[in-house]
């Protein structure tokens, strides 16, 4: 290297393999560059250790440097081949367009004309007649600085900071080597050009030198300059050499040729010091010597005017008017003539070298060795018959070329195309394949490289009962194409398909996993199917440990269950898909259950990394069964980390699942697609436990998070849900256990389907119905208003509903239509003996074709709601339910005609809402009716604390607004709800779905909430059947409004510490047995049962 450096320490005898850096030291230049030639080094060695000769063609670009011949044009084929460890690229003709996929960079395919290269100049030696030709490739580390790559040089900077090391090489030629050779035959000329140089050097010191002037050091042993410097001996020619004490770093660009023998230079060095001045040797070259390794014209100089150089002798006219980076270089010598063998040479104060040669080669010009002094110590480095540091050539024969007729290849081919080195087969098309692996079954094993191209298969290649096979490509240049399916793997272990492309246009799946398979993977594949039904990757029996990762799958579905397949259904332990990605058109995974067979995993089911584009009908979908507590069997299921922007249904599971940290965006709002669904089990399925946690759901035409599961615990935590149809809505397929759904942030949501869907009357849907099958079944009567008690269903009541009234049928989702018929077995005989039709025995009840006359005719003509209901977080049917924490901030709050609910709990045991922020819901344009948190038909306690509910970001009249509505009685159109009394029990409608109930009596703690009331209903609206505590509370009312703040009807009241302004009164009390309110600030009053509380102390207005 010519740099400018301080010195060059690497020593390959000294066996370093790193630097390691010390706190608070100087970095040295010489340190990073030993770090450099370590690995540098490092890589060689591996390289020629590894591979059986000293050049490798890549086996990615077989036709790298291949040379070629046609109409007298000779040509170099692109691609990478080591040379002795180097790695010369050869680029080919490169377009705009032209991308290599593997490294993902420009590369050209095509050959280079012999003339066209890009590390000569000027090619005249491509020979036109005779032959035989040896064409050969040289390879070499050049060094680019500033002078010959000014693009290194930082603008901001201006000055040149560091260099590179470029590996450049050369094809050329040596005419006329022979006739009738072959690559092996011994060529004389071959020999002599590779044998390396025999130019050594020693150095040393001469202690009699006299000192020369007042600034050197007086006579002493070694080193007597008065710098520390970096000394560079190189050869000239043969015979002659020339020496620079700075390592010959002084350079400087030519500006201009004025003539032949004066230049101007961009300038004449760094600074007084380190300069050209008259008087000075320097050589003049550029590119084309460089790269051929030809010295340049040393002349001495006359420094005029204005960086204007004189020459002592003018110089070629080809070199001096060169475009080629013409620059010069400042020796402290000329051409000396090389000493005997063995004779010391005295360079200056007291540094002396000595050249010998060995018996074989030759010197070579350009051959040069650095070596340091330092006057700390007087040393100079010591070199002992060292040869040269510099410029190794790194050869390898290419072909043997007559014009005209045969090419002989000479470059290297392993392994061998088509044959095994040890374990390995290659295999290019045409190639059987199928005969490859029963090669390597009849070994034990073993790896199948497919070389580029593509592969058409008549049929699928089976992989059979086979051991650790491995089948690779190169990525998307290996392309496998068959009719109808191209893989099957079956009965076999540690099989490994990666990095190539699969393509079929069948009825069966691209790829399929069969039968019983043990710790197979599928990596880097890119599997298209081009059937507008088909799937990319099937799975079918037994898959222990499968893992399926780095994919991408085009088509309409990417993975699937192939539970047809031998009739055995699929079971996964141990099942992982990471990092892939599905462009579908209708499902990305669909593991879910179908009419074939069971589809269950066991073990880590995980399901992570992956993007999902597209996908009219889902995302992701794994609805099979997680076994739990089963024969000491136990499963889980995890989703993470998945990007869904798909047209349909986001993720779909089962009740067994933990889905975390995933992003789900509707491409398109299309109604009843929600985007994250857990869909209720088939029957006697062991109640599930779920957790949905840390999830981005945005622009789903349906309900952001919808449970239908039967759970005995649910966590729905950490999640945002934006722009959807509806937020998070938990209705269990039947009585389930405990909810939590906290710090969720729920955010404008408007009217695109509703995750209850209410529509018109009860009798638009099931009048005709309901009177044409009432035959035989028990007769109804309506709850009224003299019963104090509401009937809630336990667990087994509700699991008994379908018992009880065989009119109650199974349904699985609300967004699956009830006309749907692709129902298990299993599945579709419990729907059948319940007397209708479902998709999974164990959802949520559903009001079918058979109810008796005279429940029609006590609901036919009674309206629900005339709208859809949009629900921010909506629970229904659970025994315990805790939702606290959450965000709802605008629900159909710019919707016409939209009714909103901010927080709904319904149908539950026990419930606690607390610290909830509820805002915008509805709007007051609407028309619609709005409740900020609603309640009803609850058992044991409801508690309602340090809530804010507000409808507007202004206040104002409102109609249809209640911040709080609170429903414990038996006889009540509550919105979505309805109750009826029958001979069969008793039963709670919402919409089309029933709840068998028990009988209970119901209370409510509301406490520290601060809501915001419309002024034409209660802010806070109670009616129970137990007792109701009404403690630390604020509420409000426009001014100008009468209606009352607080609305409380129950057996008892008590309703302590409230702030209530607004309305007259502004709390009013029915109490059926007793009520009591003390401590309570109102504007307008207190009534209990009619009659006006005293406005003293103890209720003072304010």
């Amino acid at each position: 290297m010519s740099a400018d450096l301080s010195r060059v320490r690497f020593d390959p005898l000294r066996d370093h393999s790193g630097i390691g850096s010390l706190q608070g030291r100087v970095w040295l230049d010489a340190d990073f560059n030993e770090q450099v030639a370590i690995t540098d080094r490092r890589v060689r060695a591996q390289m020629v250790d590894l591979a059986p000769t000293p050049s490798i063609v890549s086996r990615l670009t077989p036709d790298a440097f291949k040379i070629t011949e046609a109409g007298g044009v000779i040509s170099i084929g692109a691609g990478r081949l080591y040379v002795d460890g180097l790695l010369a690229e050869n680029h080919g003709l490169l377009t705009k367009t032209d991308l290599e996929p593997i490294l993902a960079e420009p590369n050209g395919n095509a050959a280079i004309a012999y003339t066209q290269q890009p590390y000569r100049r000027d090619v005249t030696d491509a020979p036109t007649t005779g032959g035989q030709h040896l064409f050969y490739l040289v390879a070499w580390q050049r060094e680019l600085d500033h002078l010959n790559t000014p693009d290194l040089v930082e603008p901001a900077i201006g000055v040149e900071t560091t260099t590179r090391n470029q590996t450049a090489w050369q094809v050329r030629v040596l005419p006329n080597v022979g006739t009738g050779l072959t690559c092996d035959s011994t060529i004389a000329k071959w020999a002599e050009l590779t044998a390396p140089s025999s130019a050594r050097l020693t150095t040393g010191t001469d202690d009699s030198d006299p000192p020369s002037g007042p600034c050197e050091v007086p006579p002493s042993k070694g080193y007597r300059g008065p710098e520390n410097q970096l000394y560079r001996v190189e050869l000239h020619s043969a015979t002659e050499f020339k020496w620079s004490r700075d390592n010959a770093t002084i350079t400087s660009a030519v500006d201009k040729s004025i003539s032949t023998s004066r230049l101007r230079l961009t300038a004449l060095g760094r600074d007084e010091l380190l300069s050209i001045k008259s008087g000075d040797w320097v050589e003049v070259l550029d590119d084309r010597l460089e790269l051929d390794h030809t010295p340049g014209e040393m002349r001495k100089v006359t420094v005029e005017e204005g960086n204007v150089i004189l020459l002592d002798s003018p110089l070629p006219a080809d070199l001096a008017n060169s475009t080629h980076h013409l620059r010069v270089r400042k020796w402290d010598s000329g051409p000396i003539p090389i000493p005997a063998s063995g004779k010391a040479f005295l360079l200056e104060l007291g540094v002396t070298v000595t050249f010998t040669f060995a018996a074989t080669g030759k010197p070579r010009p350009g051959d040069h060795w650095v070596f340091a002094a330092r006057v700390a110590d007087a040393s100079v480095e010591k070199l002992t018959a060292a040869p040269p540091r510099g410029t190794h050539l790194h050869y390898a024969k290419l072909a043997l070329l007559t014009i005209g007729g045969p090419v002989t290849d000479c470059r290297p081919d392993w392994p061998s195309t088509g044959e095994s080195c040890g374990c390995e087969i290659c295999v290019s098309p045409g190639d059987s394949l199928q005969e490859a692996i029963e090669t390597l079954k009849k070994h034990n094993g073993g790896t199948i490289t497919l070389c580029p191209g593509v592969y058409e298969l008549e049929d699928v290649v089976k992989i059979d009962g086979a051991r650790s096979i491995r089948i690779r490509g190169v990525g998307a240049a290996t392309v496998l194409k068959a009719p109808n399916g191209v893989l099957s793997v079956t009965r076999s272990r540690d099989v490994v398909l990666e990095n190539f492309a699969v393509s079929t246009r069948g009825d069966m799946p691209a790829v399929v996993f069969g039968s019983a398979n043990r710790n197979c993977v599928a990596d880097a594949l890119r599997v298209t199917h081009e059937w507008e039904q088909g799937s990319c990757l099937g799975l079918s029996g037994v898959q222990q440990l499968l893992t399926i990762r780095n994919c991408l799958f085009t088509g309409f579905a990417g993975l699937t269950a192939q539970t047809h397949l031998d009739d055995k259904g699929l079971l996964t332990a141990g099942l992982s898909i990471q990092d892939n990605f599905f462009s579908c058109t209708g499902r990305g995974i669909d593991l879910g259950i179908d009419h074939n067979g069971v589809v269950e995993h066991t073990g880590l089911t995980s399901v992570a990394g992956n993007q999902f584009t597209a996908c009219e009908d889902a995302g992701i979908v794994m609805t099979g069964l997680v076994p739990q507590d089963v024969a000491g069997v136990d499963g889980t299921l995890n989703i993470d980390r998945n990007m869904l922007e798909v047209t349909g249904a986001g993720i779909v599971t089962g009740g067994r699942a933990s889905i975390s940290g995933n992003t789900v965006v509707g491409a398109s709002r299309v109604q009843g697609k929600h985007g994250i669904a857990l869909q209720a089990a088939p029957p006697d399925t062991p109640d599930g436990v779920a957790m949905v946690l840390g999830n981005r759901i945005a622009g789903m035409g349906g309900t952001g998070i919808v449970v239908s599961a039967q759970l005995s615990s649910l966590l729905i935590k950490h999640n945002i849900v934006r722009k959807c149809g509806g937020g998070v809505l938990v209705q269990p397929a039947a009585l389930s256990g405990r909810v939590s759904v906290d710090n969720n942030h729920v955010l404008d949501l408007s009217a695109g389907s509703s995750s209850l869907p209410f529509p018109g009357r009860l009798s638009d849907r099931f009048a005709d119905r309901l009177r044409a099958e009432v035959a035989g079944q028990p007769s109804f009567r309506e709850a009224t208003a003299d019963e104090p008690t509401l009937h809630f269903g336990s667990a087994a009541a509700m699991r008994a509903s379908a018992r009880v009234n065989p009119g109650i049928t199974a349904l699985s989702a609300a967004a699956i239509p009830t006309s749907a018929t692709t129902a298990p077995a299993s599945a579709a005989s419990a729907a059948s003996a319940a007397g209708g039709v479902g998709l999974a025995a164990g959802a949520r009840s559903r009001v079918s074709a058979v109810l008796s006359e005279h429940l029609a005719a006590s609901l036919v003509d009674r309206p629900y709601i005339q709208a859809a209901m949009l629900m921010g977080i909506a629970v229904i049917g659970v025994q315990s339910a805790l939702i606290s924490g959450n965000t709802i901030d605008g629900v159909a709050a710019s919707d016409t005609g939209g009714n909103g609910y901010g927080i709904l709990v319904a149908s539950c045991v026990e419930a606690r809402i607390s610290g909830n922020m509820v805002s915008r819901i509805g709007s007051a344009n609407s028309g619609g009716t709005s409740v900020g948190i609603g309640c009803a038909f609850w058992q044991s306690t409801m508690s309602v604390t340090d809530n804010t509910v507000r409808g507007e970001t202004e206040e104002g009249l409102r109609a249809a607004w209640t911040p709080m509505l609170l429903m414990g009685v038996q006889r009540a159109s509550f919105q979505l709800f309805r109750s009826a009394a029958t001979t069969a029990g008793t039963w709670t409608f919402a919409g089309d779905s029933a709840y068998l109930m028990a009988q209970v009596t119901a209370d409510a703690e509301l406490t520290r909430n601060t809501l915001q009331g419309g002024g034409q209903e209660p802010a806070i609206n109670v009616t129970v059947t137990g007792d109701v505590h009404l403690t630390g509370n604020r509420g409000s009312h426009p001014s100008e409004t009468d209606r009352e703040v607080a609305r409380i009807n129950a057996a008892t009241a008590i309703a302590q510490g409230n702030r209530l302004s607004g309305g007259h009164p502004s709390l009013s009390i029915t109490a059926r047995s007793a009520a009591v309110a003390v401590g309570n600030i109102t504007s307008g009053g207190i009534q209990i049962n009619g009659h006006e509380v005293a406005r003293d102390a103890l209720n003072p207005i304010g």
